[in-house]
């Protein structure tokens, strides 16, 4: 019986060394710890200060002893679904690139999300078996729709035509895993998502086309302040905007 397989990706940002330390330190384990799925990564990378670089370049180094890596480094802020989306579909047009996902799973961090799981292969483990009865797991929550987005959704090709119950719920956006089918079948996330909201659009793409989203917080530090470990807690850096559908 063939492993199943996980594309584990990482956004890391501007030049916040200890968070990029602390989630880059659970890449490695996550590589290290002879877990029971094929596993590789993909890395990207926007405007990273010098220290930040040198321990993202350090962390590659490291989980390419043991997996396969893919770092995507730019010193511009492309902010953080283009990249995402380049993750997802690769650029096989570069020396070194590659190609669309093809992994049962995508795991996805933000860099302010790491897992503090004393066993990390215990825990992806768990990830696994969460994703048996789920096509989307994470940390869910439910937020107002805002702004014209209940008129975006209506224009999204996912749209399937239930009516909107005012809030969505979705998985926060900085640790979630997912079958790679949804993503790939849906061409997400669309090239009009910039910075913001794309999260909560991932969870009504999901309640819209019937998948299974299941809250899963085991081991997990998401979105979360340094000095506290509250989850939630890590400032908004850099870049802000209206998030994506404010418009309509």
């Amino acid at each position: 019986m063939a492993k199943e397989s996980i594309v584990v990706a990482a956004l890391f940002y501007g030049d916040h060394y200890d968070l990029a330390d602390a989630c880059a330190s659970s890449l490695e384990r996550i590589a290290s710890s002879g877990v029971s799925a094929d596993v590789s990564f993909r890395i990207g990378c926007n405007e990273l200060g010098e220290k930040s670089t040198a321990r993202v370049l350090e962390m590659v180094d490291n989980i390419s002893k043991h997996a396969y890596a893919w770092l995507d480094l730019s010193t511009d802020n492309r902010f953080k679904y283009p990249v995402m989306r380049r993750l997802i579909r690769g650029d096989a047009t570069l020396p070194g690139g590659v190609r669309e996902i093809s992994s049962d799973f995508f795991m996805w961090f933000d860099d302010d999300s790491r897992v503090c799981s004393g066993n990390m292969r215990q825990w992806v483990d768990l990830v696994l078996k969460a994703m048996k009865t789920s096509d989307m797991i994470g940390a869910i929550h439910s937020q107002q729709l805002l702004g014209q987005q209940k008129a975006w959704i209506k224009k999204q090709p996912w749209y399937a035509g239930k009516p909107s119950q005012g809030k969505a719920k979705f998985a926060t956006g900085g640790w979630w895993t997912i079958r790679s089918s949804v993503l790939l079948k849906h061409d997400w996330p669309s090239e009009e998502i910039r910075h913001r909201g794309g999260d909560v659009m991932l969870g009504e793409l999901c309640r819209q086309q019937g998948y299974r989203l299941s809250d899963f917080r085991h081991g997990l530090k998401i979105n979360a302040d340094l000095f506290t470990g509250k989850m939630n807690s890590s400032p908004r850096r850099g870049y802000d905007e209206k998030p994506v559908g404010w418009s309509g």
